[in-house]
């Protein structure tokens, strides 16, 4: 089974955390919001959400069952996830519940990475070479011409 180690000493000694109903799935990415509460996301829609005390883990179960290999929250209770089958779906209220996104030309490719520049702008990237970018909060994706058709893995902008 996946876990997740804590330190609270700058790396002398790691604690494992404990993870509410886990199982046997690999978890493959973890991410903050900036106020400071953690998800990871992993193997058959598998994702884990940290509880208002910041030290419980607790699963969330998804409308899907791909890989998720990346999310964004931009608080505790609005953010999306991304991966397999061209998955990305958005949360209003913690993860309580997921809205699947909509997209211009949707791919059934794997979505590996998304990144957002506010609550707004965001983009997604993937199989094939696929961009696609959101300017309300993931709700809904448009299709920009990459002119490539490698894979893409990651997404970053620094302005």
């Amino acid at each position: 089974p996946s876990y997740i180690l804590e330190t609270l000493d700058g790396g002398e000694k790691w604690r494992r955390v404990s993870l509410q109903d886990e199982g046997s799935e690999r978890l493959v990415k973890i991410f903050f919001s900036q106020d400071g509460f953690g998800r990871a996301v992993g193997e058959a829609g598998t994702l884990f959400l940290m509880q208002d005390d910041k030290t419980t883990w607790k699963k969330s179960y998804l409308p899907v069952r791909f890989l998720l290999l990346d999310g964004s929250f931009f608080n505790q209770n609005k953010g999306l996830v991304v991966g397999g089958g061209g998955t990305a779906l958005v949360t209003e209220d913690g993860g309580n519940t997921w809205n699947t996104a909509n997209f211009t030309r949707k791919s059934t490719g794997k979505l590996n990475s998304v990144f957002f520049i506010n609550q707004n702008i965001g983009w997604a990237v993937g199989a094939g070479g696929k961009i696609f970018t959101t300017t309300n909060g993931g709700k809904f994706w448009q299709e920009q011409n990459s002119r490539i058709t490698k894979d893409l893995f990651d997404v970053f902008f620094i302005n």
